[in-house]
């Protein structure tokens, strides 16, 4: 079964006022491995620091769904 595991959807993210991610949509299969690649400041680490959760990151709009599987 290759049930998804990971699913943005349309994320705008932020960091003081500053737009860095911009409708960004990813989806993330059971089983499949993903890279994300990209030149310095693009917003790979914002994407990681938002999906952890940050503070100092504000998601603007967007849909995050992670399915958690014990």
């Amino acid at each position: 079964m290759n049930e998804t595991i990971l699913k943005i959807k349309n994320l705008e993210a932020s960091i003081e006022e500053k737009k860095i991610i911009k409708g960004f949509d990813l989806e993330i299969k059971q089983n499949e491995i993903h890279v994300i690649m990209g030149p310095n400041g693009c917003g790979k680490s914002t994407l990681s620091k938002v999906l952890a959760g940050h503070p100092a990151y504000t998601v603007q709009t967007g849909e995050l769904i992670f399915v958690q599987k014990n």
